[in-house]
């Protein structure tokens, strides 16, 4: 029996068509989703990267990803990013793109708190850093 032709188009669009012909190898006019055969060393490389890797913060599953190599692999992990613990960068960089919207330090620091999602504790510490960013942002000193 001749394979039939496939069909282009049906319903999709000619970059969608294209895509879809040169993602997954064809067969016969059907794509074919080929996985490969698990690797025998991908339960080692699990367990390697938990007792090197994983902490609270870091968490790898029992059946990671593994892109096992011939000298090594990385193993799919995940990782916390906690809103209250924003790199001072970061917040830095937003304070000084928004800065001139804001009259006083205080101001652009309630608001980063409020946009950024960061903790509220940090505008009733004096001592935290939130503020000297704002104010040297405020003032442009930097």
């Amino acid at each position: 029996m001749k394979p039939s032709k496939p069909m282009k188009g049906r319903g999709l669009s000619h970059k969608q068509s294209l895509k879809a012909s040169t993602a997954q190898p064809r067969q016969a006019g059907r794509i074919v989703h080929t996985t490969p055969p698990p690797n025998k060393m991908e339960p080692d490389y699990i367990d390697e990267a938990k007792t090197r890797y994983e902490t609270e913060s870091i968490r790898i599953d029992d059946d990671a990803v593994v892109s096992a190599s011939s000298n090594g692999a990385w193993v799919q992990a995940w990782v916390w990013v906690d809103r209250n613990n924003w790199a001072r960068l970061d917040v830095r960089r937003w304070m000084d793109s928004v800065t001139g919207s804001y009259e006083t330090s205080d101001e652009l620091a309630k608001a980063a708190v409020e946009e950024l999602q960061l903790s509220e504790s940090w505008l009733d510490d004096a001592s935290h850093w939130i503020h000297e960013e704002a104010w040297l942002s405020v003032m442009g000193a930097r």
